[in-house]
């Protein structure tokens, strides 16, 4: 007879399990007052401190360190210096966990300049903005007579000034000069002046098409006319003088000219047509420094847009000015004072709390590059671009550089460009490193920079601002037209080297 057995399996029962994990937690409960203990105390020993190096604002190197400097840590002129162009770091004792922030030298910004242009022919348009224009008609001839006393002077022709915004969409300027009519012996009555014009060639934004639009059209002075005959045939009447030119435009805003007509029956006198004294005076000061009349006066045959003068059976004037029949010639011009804003110079090379478990060194020597230098606007007007910054080099004991950063280049050409009005500069690019108190930074010639959501700083002077912070680039020079004053560009900043452990 088979008999059946039961096997028996072994392990540990409920009751146990529980037992055990009671002892366990008992364990881990006492052991916590020591456990936190040793963390303070590693915690208490940790060595904590922060080092800088920089050049003051006399291109000195100095430092600063939490632990036994008196200066102001946003103020490198009151750090100590080190008499050498390096600092010198001796990792403290027990310090580990080092974060080094590091930046080149910021680039100079740009000079700002003028650029003073006339034209008197056709030009194709370079620069958008503000552009002063001239018109002025011929003046027409006088009568023709053989009775003294009897022929009418040629009048003024037309004469305006403007000054008119170029947009992006005007793509060329043209010019007519009004061309003086000769006196015809055959003929008492006296030809008129030609026109003078101003026309812009604008493209039509909406059809694409060429238009000519006229800025200023200045009509010639009309002629004046005579009387023939003998002294004694023409003794009753005078030739009439010659009408002053008009003045025409599409756009407006035109500034008319006195310009005058021509007389008759003037004796010694003048019987001509002209442009007053006033009027030439107002001119000149409107396209200063350029001159169109050199020598205002009336009194003058060679001015433009004057009216002829009759003959006299006498010959000269009792004044000894002798005069031509014919009218002169006359005028256009555009002129442009064309203001060129430096760039800002460049930030440099930067790099924040890169991490350094130990420095496996005795001492570390930091070499700062300075910033770069500003361009300035030399005696002749000409510009000049920044400078750029110096590299800034973190090196152990052996000189081997462990870490090192570029400095920024130097502002380099023009930031904006605009015609008769103030002309900001460039700003100075901004490093990536943050600076307590928002410390003034490198802002452009006439220019604001935003720098944060809520923070903006605005430079009312034409020189370019340079930055309290390290590592930034200098602003760019502007150009205030009311002062008539290129602005200087700013220095860089130095760089910089921040240990902190």
């Amino acid at each position: 007879m088979n008999k059946t057995f039961l096997k028996k399996s072994s392990g540990f029962s409920l009751a146990e399990a529980l037992i055990t994990l009671l002892i366990v937690c008992l364990i881990t409960l006492a052991s916590i007052p020591v456990l936190t203990k040793k963390k303070r105390s590693l915690a208490s020993d940790a060595v904590h401190g922060k080092w800088i190096c920089t050049k003051n604002s006399e291109g000195q190197t100095v430092f600063w360190s939490e632990s036994n400097s008196s200066g102001d840590m946003n103020n490198p002129d009151t750090w100590d210096k080190t008499g050498q162009n390096y600092c010198k770091f001796v990792p403290p004792i027990n310090a580990r966990n080092f974060a080094v922030t590091i930046a080149g030298g910021g680039g100079g910004g740009a000079s700002a300049t003028k650029l003073e242009k006339y034209w008197t022919s056709d030009f194709a348009v370079e620069y958008t903005g503000k552009y002063r224009m001239v018109a002025i008609g011929a003046g027409g001839s006088a009568g023709q007579t053989k009775c003294y006393k009897k022929a009418g002077g040629g009048g003024a022709g037309g004469a305006a000034y403007l000054e008119y915004e170029v947009d992006e969409n005007i793509t060329q300027i043209k010019m007519v000069h009004g061309g003086y009519a000769h006196v015809d012996d055959d003929n008492y009555n006296a030809p008129a002046g030609g026109p003078s014009s101003i026309i812009a060639v604008r493209r039509n934004p909406s059809t694409g098409n060429l238009e000519n639009m006229t800025l200023i059209y200045a009509a010639g002075g009309g002629g004046g006319n005579g009387r023939w005959g003998m002294e004694n045939q023409c003794r009753h009447g005078n030739g009439n003088g010659g009408s002053q030119g008009g003045v025409l435009t599409d756009v407006g805003g035109v500034t008319v000219l006195n310009s005058r007509p021509g007389t008759s029956s003037c004796g010694e006198f003048y019987c001509y047509g002209y442009i007053d004294e006033r009027s030439q005076r107002e001119v000149n000061n409107f396209v200063s420094p350029y001159v169109v009349f050199t020598n205002p006066s009336r009194y003058e045959k060679n001015q433009y847009g004057n009216g002829g003068q009759p003959n006299r059976s006498k010959g000269s004037d009792s004044l000894n000015h002798a005069f031509s029949r014919d009218g002169t010639s006359g005028y256009a011009m555009v002129m442009a004072k064309i203001y060129k804003a430096g760039k800002g110079g460049k930030a440099g090379q930067s790099v924040s709390s890169m991490f350094y478990p130990k420095f496996e060194a005795k001492y570390l020597k930091a070499i700062i590059g300075d910033g770069g230098r500003g361009g300035v606007t030399n005696s002749s007007g000409g510009a000049s671009n920044g400078f750029r910054g110096g590299d800034t080099s973190l090196l152990n004991d052996k000189n081997e550089v462990l870490i090192g950063k570029q400095g920024g280049a130097g502002g380099s050409g023009f930031e904006t460009i605009q015609t008769f009005v103030d002309t900001p500069g460039g700003n100075g690019e901004l490093t990536t490193l943050f600076y307590p108190n928002n410390p003034q930074r490198g802002v452009g010639g006439l220019n604001t920079l935003i720098y944060s959501s809520t923070d903006a700083q605005t430079n009312n002077s034409y020189d370019g601002m340079t930055s309290k912070g390290y590592g930034d680039g200098g602003g760019g020079g502007g150009y205030s037209a009311s002062q008539n004053k290129a602005g200087n560009g700013a220095d860089g900043t130095p760089g910089v080297v921040i240990i902190e452990w």
